[in-house]
């Protein structure tokens, strides 16, 4: 039609006045044929009207000159305009499909919302933050952050992609962070010993020297610690005396402190090489008193046997700081408390807890005294409403049980603690916190992303986190009507309560998933990118850098030999000769253990 009038507009006013004439002797051709006689008319042209006949019109060159190129403009004008309706149909196909699927589409009522990535990202946008977290496409808001982060997916799914994208924010903002580093891909892409980094690891030559009696500050402390250096064993029947050798093991560092002897040294010396005689004497007044009795030897000498636990632990550790100018001991507790002096602009340094698989097994429980030891001393810091503290730990349930995170996560909001935990299943979660206080911790997570799930119940667990949605959904039916014989079509519509992402749908491809934010906002589908990774280009330090055996308490030979030595030599003194009984008398001068 736009092309039939398109072709009408470009034709003069006479054209078109004379066409109904030459129409109307067009069509008397049949009765001039019948009659054999011309058909009179009356044509109008310029103004004039002149009497004529049918046959004349027909055969009048110029007039049928003009028809022919109206008849053209008009064909033209139609070819043309049937040419654009078949192109709208084409180029708006799309779009007429997608209305009719949103007409047919399922609407939402109540419940959980899915939403793409970019419609979550206006949702959280702050024009007010420059420098906000992203995972993915989306930023995170500032209020978030210290409501935790939760990363769930396989092998593969892309937790490593999404930590070092949001590790890249906490490093442009100097924020600082404990990264516990399962592959030694943190330490080579953020280690900066320039900004004053710290390495925990008993293999890495740029390791910290650590004293753990530094991170006593109370005689409970003690406790504390003594809980990671006698680790389970998973065997029933040796972890009986479990709790009495950590008793003891706590009783030994609390006596070192108080004496102002806290040093691993000492503490290898009492573990591994005092008697039981020589422990009873300088214990008698501890908790561990009835653990020397006379008539208990036998329980005496398992619960010795245990302590062996911790010197294989401590014998790791590097024996002393590195020599140079300003060589320290590293402290969690002094290292936490000077943080907030990193203000306009200066950059905190980050501690790192690399893992080396080739001896993890060896030292795990020391990594979760570690991390226990760095919740304590966030927990022990003023409240602060601006400080941010970054916990990011992947692969978090192989470590053992680390026990102040059941606390960290609910209470560290208001001393700025923010966490970033993975994991690949929750029976991981389960297994190693249990059923109870592993929901107590992921229910502090308040924004999980979840990835590539590859077992049933991490997608369960996931769906059911998700949620339901109420939705109202549309049907169409069609059935024949017996009388008229033809279909007919009806529209119905029923409201149905489901998961708002099925289990089955977290089969996902590698980096991508469902983002599920706190607050009410919807879940959004999102992908996430490397192109931080490409743009980060090549690790800035060496993964690992192997120490020397002999800056560890392994490789002190000459120190183990004079100890034994010294040892054998108090045994033979008048003083030490006595036989220790269970009801020594209080001296007056208490023994005072290695020396």
């Amino acid at each position: 039609m736009t092309g039939l009038l398109a072709g009408l507009a470009t034709t003069p006013q006479e054209t078109l006045r004379l066409a109904g004439p030459f129409l109307y002797a067009e069509a008397q051709r049949p009765v001039m044929a019948m009659t054999g006689k011309d058909v009179p008319m009356h044509v109008s042209i310029e103004g004039k009207t002149y009497d004529t006949g049918a046959q004349e019109v027909l055969s009048e060159p110029w007039l049928r000159g003009r028809m022919v190129g109206l008849f053209e403009r008009v064909a033209i004008g139609l070819i043309l305009g049937c040419g654009a309706a078949i192109a709208g149909l084409w180029l708006t196909k799309d779009k007429r499909q997608r209305k009719a699927a949103a007409e047919l589409a399922d609407r939402y009522i109540s419940g959980t919302q899915l939403v793409s990535s970019q419609t979550l990202a206006k949702a959280t946008t702050n024009p007010d933050d420059p420098a906000p977290l992203f995972i993915g496409s989306v930023p995170i808001p500032r209020g978030f952050e210290t409501r935790h982060f939760e990363l769930d997916g396989s092998t593969g799914s892309g937790k490593t992609t999404a930590m070092r994208q949001m590790l890249d924010g906490i490093e442009a903002r100097g924020e600082p962070a404990i990264v516990y580093d399962i592959s030694g891909t943190f330490v080579a892409q953020y280690y900066n010993p320039v900004r004053g980094d710290i390495i925990l690891s008993p293999f890495d030559a740029r390791g910290a020297y650590w004293n753990l009696f530094d991170e006593i500050q109370h005689p409970a402390d003690a406790a504390r610690l003594a809980r990671y250096l006698i680790n389970e064993t998973g065997d029933r029947d040796r972890d009986v005396w479990l709790e009495t050798a950590r008793i003891l093991v706590a009783n030994i560092l609390r006596q070192l402190w108080e004496e102002q002897r806290g040093t691993p040294t000492a503490l290898i010396e009492a573990l591994q090489y005092m008697t039981s005689e020589e422990l009873g004497r300088w214990l008698a007044h501890t908790s561990s008193a009835r653990t020397f009795a006379q008539d208990a030897e036998r329980a005496t000498a398992s619960v010795l046997f245990m302590l062996a636990k911790a010197v294989n632990l401590l014998m790791f550790l590097r024996a002393e700081p590195e020599p140079g100018p300003g060589a320290t001991s590293f402290s969690f507790a002094t290292f936490f408390r000077s943080l907030d002096k990193h203000k306009g602009g200066t950059r905190a340094p980050w501690i790192f807890v690399p893992r080396k698989e080739d001896y993890f097994e060896a030292v795990k429980p020391l990594m979760a005294l570690w991390l226990e030891c760095a919740a304590s001393a966030t927990l022990a810091l003023p409240p602060s409403n601006t400080r941010r503290l970054w916990f990011v730990l992947d692969e978090f349930p192989d470590l053992p049980r680390v026990d102040n995170m059941t606390r960290l996560l609910p209470q560290g909001r208001q001393f700025g603690a923010a966490v970033i935990l993975t994991f690949q299943t929750i029976g991981q979660m389960r297994s190693r916190y249990g059923e109870q206080d592993a929901q107590a911790i992921l229910g502090n997570c308040n924004t999980k992303l979840f990835l590539q799930l590859s077992d049933t119940e991490s997608r369960e667990r996931a769906s059911a986190t998700i949620g339901k949605v109420e939705v109202e959904i549309q049907t169409v039916s069609g059935v024949m009507d017996t009388k008229t014989r033809k279909p007919q079509i009806t529209v119905s519509s029923r409201r149905e309560v489901r998961p708002a992402v099925m289990e089955s749908q977290f089969r996902l491809p590698p980096g991508r998933g469902y983002l599920l934010l706190p607050d009410g906002l919807p879940v959004a589908r999102i992908t996430l990118s490397t192109g931080h990774i490409t743009a980060r280009g090549a690790p800035k330090a060496t993964a690992f850098e192997a120490i020397d055996s002999a800056k560890t308490f392994w490789g002190k030979k000459d120190r183990q030999n004079a100890v034994c030595d010294e040892a054998a030599l108090e045994k033979a003194s008048p003083k030490t000769a006595q036989k220790p009984t269970s009801t020594i008398h209080p001296q007056t001068t208490r023994d005072r253990g290695p020396v």
